[in-house]
C-alpha cells in the first residue's frame, strides 16, 4: 500500500507539473509582448518592448509638456517619443503643431512629425505643404504619411499619388518617409508596392502584431491610452527594436 500511494503521489505531481507547464505556454503565447496595466496610462501597456510614445493632434487639446516626461507608464519606463500632427491635405496646418513641437523638444522628447494625406488631393501641393511647415533635423523621427482614408479612386492611381508624395518628401529631407497605415490597408494597398519603407501599423486589441508585416518600426496598440492631468483618449505607440535600432532610425 505504501508503494502504490508513493506511485499515486509521483504520478500526481508529475500531472499537475505538465499542467502547469501547459498553462504558463498557453500564456505566454497569448501575452507575448508582456502587457501589463498601466496606472499611468490606464490600458495595457507591452512591456515587451522598451521604447514607448504617443501621437497627438489638436484634437488632444492642451497638453502639459512638463509632465509628459516624468510619467512613469511601468518600471520606470516613460514616454521617449511623439509624433505631432503637421499638415493635412494641400492647406491644412495643425494649429497647435508649431507649439507642441517647440515644446516638446524643449522637454527632451524625440520628435516626429506627420501628414494627413487626402487622396482626392493633389499630391504635390500636399508635399509642399508638409514641408513649407515642418524643419527636420538631426536627431529627429524620420516624416510619416499618414494614409487611412477610404477612397473611391483606382488602386494603381492612388499608390501613383501617395508614391509621388513620399518622393518629394525625400528628396525635400533626404531620408525616406515612414508610412503610416492600419493592417487591413497595408495588405490591401501597400505590401506588395512599397516593400522599401518602414511601417507605423495601427492595430488594436492584440497580443501581438502580425508577423507577415515587414520593416515594421512602430506598433500603435492602443487608441484609448490617457495621460494622467489630461481629458480625453491618446494613441499609444512603442517601436519595434532596441535602443541601437532607434537611434539608426533618427535622422542624422
Amino acid at each position: 500500500m505504501g508503494n502504490l500511494h508513493s506511485i499515486r503521489f509521483k504520478a500526481n505531481s508529475i500531472f499537475l507539473g505538465l499542467l502547469l507547464a501547459l498553462l504558463v505556454s498557453c500564456g505566454e503565447k497569448e501575452n507575448p509582448n508582456e502587457f501589463t496595466f498601466s496606472e499611468s496610462a490606464q490600458i495595457e501597456i507591452p512591456q515587451l518592448h522598451a521604447i514607448h510614445g504617443i501621437d497627438l493632434s489638436h484634437f488632444n487639446g492642451s497638453i502639459d509638456w512638463k509632465k509628459l516626461p516624468k510619467i512613469d507608464l511601468f518600471d520606470t519606463v516613460s514616454l521617449k517619443f511623439v509624433y505631432l500632427k503637421a499638415t493635412e491635405g494641400r492647406t491644412l496646418v495643425d494649429k497647435d503643431f508649431k507649439t507642441n513641437w517647440k515644446l516638446a523638444k524643449e522637454k527632451g522628447l524625440i520628435c516626429g512629425a506627420y501628414h494627413f494625406f487626402l487622396p482626392n488631393r493633389d499630391p504635390e501641393e500636399q508635399a509642399q505643404n508638409f514641408c513649407k511647415t515642418v524643419k527636420l533635423g538631426s536627431g529627429d523621427l524620420p516624416p510619416v504619411c499618414d494614409f487611412e482614408t477610404p477612397s473611391s479612386i483606382p488602386k494603381d492611381k492612388l499608390r501613383e499619388n501617395i508614391q509621388i508624395f513620399l518622393d518629394k518628401l525625400q528628396d525635400n529631407y533626404g531620408v525616406r518617409p515612414i508610412i503610416y497605415t492600419n493592417r487591413k490597408l497595408y495588405h490591401k494597398l501597400f505590401k506588395e508596392h512599397f516593400p522599401e519603407y518602414n511601417y507605423w501599423i495601427a492595430h488594436y486589441e492584440a497580443k501581438d502584431m502580425d508577423n507577415s508585416i515587414e520593416n515594421l518600426v512602430f506598433w500603435q496598440h492602443n487608441k484609448e491610452g490617457k495621460l494622467p492631468g489630461h481629458k480625453g483618449s491618446f494613441d499609444y505607440n512603442v517601436f519595434i527594436g532596441d535602443e541601437d535600432d532607434f537611434n539608426t532610425l533618427l535622422i542624422k
